[in-house]
Protein backbone atom coordinates (compact mmCIF):
# COMPACT_ATOMS: atom_id res chain seq x y z
CA UNK A 1 0.00 0.00 0.00
CA UNK A 2 3.23 2.27 0.86
CA UNK A 3 4.31 1.87 -2.32
CA UNK A 4 1.56 2.05 -4.25
CA UNK A 5 0.80 5.69 -2.81
CA UNK A 6 4.41 6.58 -3.75
CA UNK A 7 3.69 5.33 -6.95
CA UNK A 8 0.10 7.62 -6.85
CA UNK A 9 2.39 10.95 -6.14
CA UNK A 10 4.91 10.61 -8.60
CA UNK A 11 2.47 10.00 -11.41
CA UNK A 12 0.07 13.00 -10.57
CA UNK A 13 3.27 15.17 -9.88
CA UNK A 14 4.53 14.00 -13.05
CA UNK A 15 1.82 14.08 -15.10
CA UNK A 16 0.98 17.62 -14.40
CA UNK A 17 4.64 19.06 -14.15
CA UNK A 18 4.67 17.70 -17.92
CA UNK A 19 1.78 18.80 -18.71
CA UNK A 20 3.09 22.18 -17.68
CA UNK A 21 6.14 21.78 -19.44
CA UNK A 22 4.39 20.82 -22.94
CA UNK A 23 2.10 23.44 -22.18
CA UNK A 24 4.88 26.60 -22.50
CA UNK A 25 6.35 24.58 -25.31
CA UNK A 26 3.23 24.52 -27.88
CA UNK A 27 0.84 27.49 -26.83
CA UNK A 28 4.42 29.79 -26.44
CA UNK A 29 5.22 27.77 -30.08
CA UNK A 30 8.81 27.27 -28.32
CA UNK A 31 8.74 23.87 -30.47
CA UNK A 32 9.85 25.20 -33.73
CA UNK A 33 12.49 27.71 -32.35
CA UNK A 34 14.99 26.16 -30.76
CA UNK A 35 17.02 22.84 -30.33
CA UNK A 36 16.90 22.71 -26.44
CA UNK A 37 13.47 22.98 -26.86
CA UNK A 38 12.90 19.93 -29.15
CA UNK A 39 15.19 17.82 -26.79
CA UNK A 40 13.13 18.77 -24.03
CA UNK A 41 9.30 17.94 -25.33
CA UNK A 42 11.06 14.36 -26.59
CA UNK A 43 11.88 13.85 -22.72
CA UNK A 44 9.04 15.20 -21.56
CA UNK A 45 7.05 12.23 -23.61
CA UNK A 46 9.32 9.75 -22.16
CA UNK A 47 9.11 10.36 -19.27
CA UNK A 48 5.24 11.02 -19.31
CA UNK A 49 4.93 7.38 -20.87
CA UNK A 50 6.60 5.90 -18.01
CA UNK A 51 4.80 7.60 -15.28
CA UNK A 52 1.44 6.19 -17.64
CA UNK A 53 2.24 2.52 -16.48
CA UNK A 54 3.05 3.45 -12.68
CA UNK A 55 -0.99 2.89 -11.80
CA UNK A 56 -0.51 -0.46 -13.11
CA UNK A 57 2.47 -1.35 -10.90
CA UNK A 58 0.69 0.61 -8.08
CA UNK A 59 -2.13 -2.20 -7.91
CA UNK A 60 0.86 -4.66 -8.43
CA UNK A 61 2.10 -3.82 -5.10
CA UNK A 62 -1.65 -3.48 -3.87
CA UNK A 63 -2.69 -7.18 -4.76
CA UNK A 64 0.52 -8.84 -4.22
CA UNK A 65 0.11 -10.52 -7.84
CA UNK A 66 0.21 -9.53 -11.01
CA UNK A 67 -3.08 -10.53 -12.59
CA UNK A 68 -3.34 -8.66 -16.03
CA UNK A 69 -1.60 -11.38 -18.21
CA UNK A 70 1.82 -11.74 -19.82
CA UNK A 71 1.25 -9.27 -22.34
CA UNK A 72 0.43 -6.27 -19.98
CA UNK A 73 3.45 -6.91 -18.06
CA UNK A 74 5.34 -7.37 -21.43
CA UNK A 75 4.33 -4.00 -22.28
CA UNK A 76 4.44 -2.14 -18.66
CA UNK A 77 8.49 -3.38 -18.93
CA UNK A 78 8.80 -2.45 -22.66
CA UNK A 79 7.29 1.15 -21.96
CA UNK A 80 9.63 1.49 -18.91
CA UNK A 81 12.89 0.56 -20.43
CA UNK A 82 11.80 2.33 -23.90
CA UNK A 83 11.54 5.55 -21.82
CA UNK A 84 14.45 4.81 -19.77
CA UNK A 85 16.62 4.19 -22.84
CA UNK A 86 15.44 7.39 -24.41
CA UNK A 87 16.05 9.45 -21.17
CA UNK A 88 19.57 8.87 -21.08
CA UNK A 89 20.14 8.73 -24.60
CA UNK A 90 18.61 12.02 -25.17
CA UNK A 91 20.46 14.00 -21.86
CA UNK A 92 23.57 12.36 -23.80
CA UNK A 93 22.70 14.23 -26.99
CA UNK A 94 21.68 17.59 -25.48
CA UNK A 95 25.04 17.11 -24.00
CA UNK A 96 26.93 17.01 -27.13
CA UNK A 97 24.56 19.67 -28.18
CA UNK A 98 25.14 22.10 -25.33
CA UNK A 99 29.24 21.43 -26.34
CA UNK A 100 28.69 22.52 -30.02
CA UNK A 101 26.54 25.50 -28.54
CA UNK A 102 29.28 26.36 -26.95
CA UNK A 103 32.54 25.46 -28.83
CA UNK A 104 31.20 26.91 -31.73
CA UNK A 105 28.93 29.62 -31.26
CA UNK A 106 28.99 31.19 -34.12
CA UNK A 107 28.53 28.42 -36.20
CA UNK A 108 25.71 26.70 -33.73
CA UNK A 109 22.77 27.58 -35.91
CA UNK A 110 24.35 26.29 -39.09
CA UNK A 111 25.25 23.22 -37.16
CA UNK A 112 22.34 23.05 -34.77
CA UNK A 113 19.50 23.21 -37.26
CA UNK A 114 15.97 21.99 -36.87
CA UNK A 115 16.63 18.84 -39.90
CA UNK A 116 19.55 17.56 -38.02
CA UNK A 117 18.02 17.50 -34.60
CA UNK A 118 14.89 15.78 -36.08
CA UNK A 119 17.22 13.30 -37.32
CA UNK A 120 18.92 12.51 -33.92
CA UNK A 121 16.07 12.26 -32.02
CA UNK A 122 14.63 9.87 -34.87
CA UNK A 123 18.00 7.94 -34.28
CA UNK A 124 17.57 7.84 -30.19
CA UNK A 125 14.05 6.84 -30.43
CA UNK A 126 15.23 3.67 -32.74
CA UNK A 127 18.23 3.23 -30.99
CA UNK A 128 15.81 2.82 -27.87
CA UNK A 129 13.54 0.16 -29.49
CA UNK A 130 16.04 -1.81 -30.16
CA UNK A 131 17.77 -2.25 -26.64
CA UNK A 132 14.29 -2.91 -25.49
CA UNK A 133 13.49 -5.41 -28.07
CA UNK A 134 15.06 -8.18 -25.86
CA UNK A 135 11.96 -7.95 -23.63
CA UNK A 136 9.48 -8.16 -26.49
CA UNK A 137 11.40 -11.34 -28.22
CA UNK A 138 11.50 -13.37 -25.23
CA UNK A 139 8.34 -12.02 -23.31
CA UNK A 140 7.96 -14.93 -21.35
CA UNK A 141 11.43 -15.36 -20.13
CA UNK A 142 11.31 -11.71 -19.33
CA UNK A 143 8.23 -11.54 -17.26
CA UNK A 144 9.36 -14.51 -15.20
CA UNK A 145 12.85 -12.87 -14.61
CA UNK A 146 11.09 -9.69 -13.64
CA UNK A 147 8.98 -11.91 -10.94
CA UNK A 148 5.23 -11.19 -12.89
CA UNK A 149 4.02 -14.47 -13.13
CA UNK A 150 0.73 -15.64 -11.40
CA UNK A 151 2.33 -16.50 -8.33
CA UNK A 152 4.64 -13.70 -7.67
CA UNK A 153 5.84 -13.89 -4.67
CA UNK A 154 6.43 -17.44 -3.54
CA UNK A 155 9.40 -16.59 -1.35
CA UNK A 156 7.40 -14.94 1.23
CA UNK A 157 6.35 -18.34 3.07
CA UNK A 158 10.15 -19.62 2.67
CA UNK A 159 12.49 -19.97 5.41
CA UNK A 160 15.56 -19.78 3.58
CA UNK A 161 15.75 -17.44 0.44
CA UNK A 162 19.06 -15.86 -1.55
CA UNK A 163 18.09 -11.93 -2.47
CA UNK A 164 18.85 -12.64 -6.45
CA UNK A 165 16.55 -12.65 -9.26
CA UNK A 166 13.83 -14.97 -9.77
CA UNK A 167 14.17 -17.47 -12.75
CA UNK A 168 17.60 -15.95 -13.74
CA UNK A 169 18.47 -17.15 -16.50
CA UNK A 170 21.89 -16.98 -17.95
CA UNK A 171 20.72 -14.83 -21.13
CA UNK A 172 19.07 -12.61 -18.47
CA UNK A 173 22.11 -11.89 -16.89
CA UNK A 174 23.77 -11.05 -19.99
CA UNK A 175 20.82 -8.82 -20.65
CA UNK A 176 21.53 -7.01 -17.34
CA UNK A 177 25.26 -6.13 -17.76
CA UNK A 178 24.71 -5.14 -21.43
CA UNK A 179 22.12 -2.67 -19.96
CA UNK A 180 24.05 -1.63 -17.92
CA UNK A 181 26.95 -0.59 -19.93
CA UNK A 182 24.78 0.60 -23.28
CA UNK A 183 21.97 2.39 -21.16
CA UNK A 184 24.15 4.17 -18.43
CA UNK A 185 28.11 3.55 -18.07
CA UNK A 186 28.71 4.35 -22.13
CA UNK A 187 26.33 7.25 -22.19
CA UNK A 188 27.62 8.58 -18.84
CA UNK A 189 31.37 8.45 -20.31
CA UNK A 190 30.09 10.93 -23.33
CA UNK A 191 28.18 13.04 -20.72
CA UNK A 192 31.41 13.34 -18.76
CA UNK A 193 33.68 14.25 -21.84
CA UNK A 194 31.19 16.99 -23.09
CA UNK A 195 30.94 18.30 -19.56
CA UNK A 196 34.72 18.88 -19.16
CA UNK A 197 35.25 19.92 -22.81
CA UNK A 198 32.14 22.88 -21.75
CA UNK A 199 34.14 24.05 -18.50
CA UNK A 200 37.50 24.10 -20.42
CA UNK A 201 36.03 26.14 -23.25
CA UNK A 202 34.07 28.19 -21.01
CA UNK A 203 36.85 28.97 -18.59
CA UNK A 204 39.51 29.90 -22.21
CA UNK A 205 37.25 31.62 -24.20
CA UNK A 206 34.16 33.69 -22.44
CA UNK A 207 35.50 36.88 -23.18
CA UNK A 208 35.81 35.94 -26.85
CA UNK A 209 32.43 34.45 -27.47
CA UNK A 210 30.65 37.15 -25.15
CA UNK A 211 32.36 39.79 -27.19
CA UNK A 212 30.97 38.17 -30.10
CA UNK A 213 27.41 36.28 -29.14
CA UNK A 214 27.19 39.34 -26.88
CA UNK A 215 27.00 38.81 -22.94
CA UNK A 216 23.53 38.13 -22.54
CA UNK A 217 23.51 35.22 -25.24
CA UNK A 218 26.56 33.71 -23.40
CA UNK A 219 24.65 33.85 -20.22
CA UNK A 220 21.43 32.37 -21.21
CA UNK A 221 23.36 29.91 -22.50
CA UNK A 222 25.43 28.96 -19.28
CA UNK A 223 21.91 28.83 -17.55
CA UNK A 224 21.09 26.00 -20.39
CA UNK A 225 23.89 23.97 -19.83
CA UNK A 226 23.92 24.29 -16.23
CA UNK A 227 19.84 23.08 -16.83
CA UNK A 228 21.05 20.27 -18.63
CA UNK A 229 23.90 19.42 -16.46
CA UNK A 230 21.78 19.23 -13.26
CA UNK A 231 19.21 16.85 -15.17
CA UNK A 232 21.89 14.40 -15.91
CA UNK A 233 23.28 14.56 -12.48
CA UNK A 234 19.61 13.83 -11.06
CA UNK A 235 19.23 10.79 -13.72
CA UNK A 236 22.62 9.42 -12.49
CA UNK A 237 20.97 9.99 -8.85
CA UNK A 238 17.92 7.97 -9.23
CA UNK A 239 19.35 5.10 -11.52
CA UNK A 240 22.78 4.47 -10.74
CA UNK A 241 22.06 2.68 -7.32
CA UNK A 242 18.97 0.45 -8.99
CA UNK A 243 21.72 -0.58 -11.22
CA UNK A 244 24.14 -1.33 -8.99
CA UNK A 245 21.67 -3.15 -6.67
CA UNK A 246 20.28 -5.43 -9.65
CA UNK A 247 23.81 -6.41 -10.91
CA UNK A 248 25.02 -7.36 -7.33
CA UNK A 249 21.43 -9.70 -7.49
CA UNK A 250 23.33 -11.35 -10.19
CA UNK A 251 25.70 -13.18 -7.95
CA UNK A 252 23.29 -13.20 -4.59
CA UNK A 253 23.25 -11.32 -1.74
CA UNK A 254 23.18 -12.39 1.65
CA UNK A 255 20.06 -10.77 2.70
CA UNK A 256 16.60 -12.11 4.42
CA UNK A 257 13.43 -11.86 2.47
CA UNK A 258 12.22 -8.26 4.10
CA UNK A 259 15.75 -6.12 3.44
CA UNK A 260 15.73 -7.37 -0.03
CA UNK A 261 12.40 -7.06 -0.96
CA UNK A 262 12.36 -3.35 0.49
CA UNK A 263 16.10 -2.33 -0.83
CA UNK A 264 14.44 -3.31 -4.38
CA UNK A 265 11.16 -1.51 -4.17
CA UNK A 266 12.37 1.48 -2.79
CA UNK A 267 15.13 2.12 -4.95
CA UNK A 268 12.48 1.63 -8.01
CA UNK A 269 10.41 3.75 -6.66
CA UNK A 270 13.36 6.69 -6.55
CA UNK A 271 14.13 5.54 -9.95
CA UNK A 272 10.80 6.29 -11.12
CA UNK A 273 10.84 9.53 -9.37
CA UNK A 274 12.97 10.66 -11.82
CA UNK A 275 10.41 11.14 -14.18
CA UNK A 276 8.52 13.64 -12.17
CA UNK A 277 11.38 15.39 -10.99
CA UNK A 278 12.52 16.16 -14.91
CA UNK A 279 9.68 18.16 -15.62
CA UNK A 280 9.60 20.51 -12.34
CA UNK A 281 13.90 20.74 -12.68
CA UNK A 282 12.77 22.42 -16.59
CA UNK A 283 10.71 24.99 -14.89
CA UNK A 284 12.93 26.13 -12.10
CA UNK A 285 16.35 26.33 -13.95
CA UNK A 286 15.32 26.94 -17.53
CA UNK A 287 15.61 30.53 -18.82
CA UNK A 288 12.46 32.70 -17.93
CA UNK A 289 10.20 30.04 -17.02
CA UNK A 290 7.55 31.81 -15.13
CA UNK A 291 7.54 34.67 -17.70
CA UNK A 292 7.13 32.58 -20.52
CA UNK A 293 4.09 30.49 -18.79
CA UNK A 294 2.66 33.91 -18.60
CA UNK A 295 3.30 34.38 -22.35
CA UNK A 296 1.83 31.23 -23.42
CA UNK A 297 -0.99 31.71 -21.62
CA UNK A 298 -1.44 34.97 -23.44
CA UNK A 299 -0.80 33.92 -26.36
CA UNK A 300 -3.49 30.66 -25.70
CA UNK A 301 -6.07 33.27 -24.67
CA UNK A 302 -5.15 35.63 -27.98
CA UNK A 303 -5.82 32.65 -30.56
CA UNK A 304 -8.99 31.45 -28.43
CA UNK A 305 -10.33 34.61 -28.62
CA UNK A 306 -9.63 35.34 -31.86
CA UNK A 307 -11.08 32.28 -33.22
CA UNK A 308 -13.91 33.27 -31.20
CA UNK A 309 -14.01 36.45 -33.42
CA UNK A 310 -13.57 34.65 -36.66
CA UNK A 311 -16.74 32.51 -35.68
CA UNK A 312 -18.68 35.04 -34.63
CA UNK A 313 -18.14 37.05 -38.29
CA UNK A 314 -18.81 33.92 -40.35
CA UNK A 315 -21.47 33.07 -38.70
CA UNK A 316 -22.50 36.95 -39.92
CA UNK A 317 -20.28 36.89 -42.81
CA UNK A 318 -20.29 33.56 -44.30
CA UNK A 319 -18.36 34.65 -47.34
CA UNK A 320 -15.66 36.50 -45.55
CA UNK A 321 -12.41 35.21 -43.89
CA UNK A 322 -10.11 36.69 -41.55
CA UNK A 323 -6.51 35.88 -41.18
CA UNK A 324 -4.76 35.38 -38.26
CA UNK A 325 -2.62 38.14 -36.89
CA UNK A 326 0.77 36.90 -36.46
CA UNK A 327 1.83 36.34 -32.56
CA UNK A 328 5.34 37.51 -31.79
CA UNK A 329 7.30 35.51 -30.63
CA UNK A 330 10.25 35.81 -28.28
CA UNK A 331 13.59 33.45 -28.28
CA UNK A 332 14.15 31.83 -24.80
CA UNK A 333 16.05 28.49 -25.04
CA UNK A 334 19.20 28.31 -26.41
Amino acid sequence: ISLAIIYAIITCVGLIANGVVFFVIFAGREIGKTVTAMYVVQLAIADSALLLTLPIFGLQKVSMNWSFGAVTCTLCHSIKFLSYYAGIFFLTAMSVDRYVAVAYSTKSHQLRTRKRTMIVCAVVWFAAGCMTLPILIDYNSMSNAFGFDNKSFPFLNQTEYTCSHKHQTEVYETWLVVDFIVGFVLPFIVITISYVMIVRRLQTSEDKVANMTGKRTISMRKRVTRMVAVLVICFVVCWLPNHLFTLAKIRGLDLSVTPCYGIEHFLVAFSFSNAAINPILYSFLSHNFSTRFRDSLAMARRRMGRRGSMATALQHNPGTNSPEHPVRRNSNFL
